[in-house]
């Protein structure tokens, strides 16, 4: 028996190799379209490898949002007559994982197209994901000490800093994705990964 097609949305979280499986999907669409994935344009800042940010910051109703790169209405348009799964991905879906009604459009459409919605989350040791964030951080001119936002982390279990939420407490997180109607959620151990890569990975979680 057919299975029933599917909406996946690959939220991250951030550095959980999202940028590099970005490139990598984007660099392969017609590939993905011949196994039966489709891989919007809508939503991308750029056709190079980006991912769909802009549906993100949508959702959120963040200032970065600009209808220029693709709103809902034309993700709509675009999937429209494509007949098999649907793929977006975004680190920054982060930021809405503890706002399970920010996800009411994409259930909305997931049920107008007659797709099973699907979330796939990567998760990593909070420690090394914390170093991680931060070292990024100290590369786009942030001057906070380490210290700092450790202590915001272990208070809130969270770190918030612009539009951004990065989140450290993983069973709060499925609690709130689990309120998301009709939705299967998939985490993932970004530790599994074999030599830390996420395409071998990645592949089966959309069989």
């Amino acid at each position: 028996m057919n299975r029933k097609k599917r909406l996946y949305i690959h939220c991250g979280l951030h550095k959980t190799g999202t940028t590099a499986l970005q490139f990598f999907l984007r660099n392969n669409t017609e590939r993905l379209q011949a196994a039966g994935v489709l891989y919007p344009n809508a939503g991308c800042l750029d056709l190079v490898g980006s991912g769909h940010h802009n549906i993100t910051w949508q959702i959120a109703r963040d200032r970065r949002f600009n209808k220029e790169y693709g709103d809902f209405e034309a993700l709509m348009n675009e999937i429209g007559n494509f007949g098999g799964d649907i793929l977006l991905s975004s680190e920054d879906f982060e930021s809405s994982l503890d706002k399970p009604g920010s996800f009411t459009a994409l259930v909305r459409i997931a049920n107008s197209t007659q797709r099973d919605l699907v979330l796939i989350i990567y998760i990593r040791n909070q420690i090394f994901y914390l170093e991680s964030l931060y070292c990024e951080m100290l590369r786009h001119g942030f001057a906070e000490e380490y210290k700092t936002l450790a202590e915001q982390v272990i208070e809130r279990k969270m770190l918030s800093m612009k539009e951004w939420v990065f989140h450290f407490d993983y069973l709060r997180i499925a609690r709130f994705v689990a309120r998301i109607p009709n939705a299967r959620v998939v985490f993932r151990n970004f530790h599994s990964l074999q030599d830390n890569t996420i395409f071998a990975d990645f592949r089966p979680v959309l069989a």
